[in-house]
């Protein structure tokens, strides 16, 4: 019974080593497919990263050509800026020395005119404030007249009231007796 036993505890050996060794060799064909898969990925990645770094290149170089033709119009918008600003200068500088000299000579041929215009500035300032002040005041005033009236139709109201009250307690005091 003994060589039995010992034949079944053989026997389970084989059994158990031979599972073992199906189940490396399933792991070794698995693994062995997947480097076999992945490694067309590598090719793959590396042929895209190339294009990639190819397409960078060319779009850095017309990044390049582009902002120089920026620069290019940025000074000739810079030139053009200069003549037409010089042009509009001009044509201010000539318009104020136009009015400079029309307002000289009012000052020269009749110096009243120009006392004149200060003063009626002055007088159109102080009657602007005074307009001011007075519609202020008027806005008081009218705030004032509407609390009275509130206050005379509150007490309208109670007198109303009261009458009505005051009718409606007689009445049923005659109804009573």
């Amino acid at each position: 019974m003994v060589s039995g036993v010992k034949n079944i505890s053989l026997f389970s050996k084989i059994i158990r080593g031979i599972f073992i060794s199906i189940i490396l060799a399933v792991l070794l064909i698995f693994s062995y497919v997947f480097i076999l898969s992945n490694s067309g990925v590598g090719e793959k990645n590396a042929a895209v990263k190339l294009e990639i770094i190819d397409t960078n290149k060319d779009i850095r170089e017309r990044l390049e050509v582009i902002e120089d033709e920026i620069s290019d119009l940025k000074q000739v918008n810079n030139d053009l800026t200069k003549t037409k600003g010089n042009s509009k200068l001009k044509s201010k500088i000539l318009l104020l020395e136009l009015n400079i000299s029309k307002l000289n000579n009012v000052i020269l041929e009749k110096p009243e005119k120009a006392y004149a215009v200060t003063s009626l500035k002055k007088d159109i300032e102080s009657l602007r404030k005074e307009t001011e002040k007075e519609t202020n005041s008027l806005s008081r005033e009218l705030y004032n007249t509407f609390e009275v009236i509130k206050w005379v139709m509150g007490g309208v109201v109670m007198v109303v009231i009261l009458l009505a009250l005051s009718f409606f307690l007689k009445a049923f005091s005659g109804i009573e007796s």
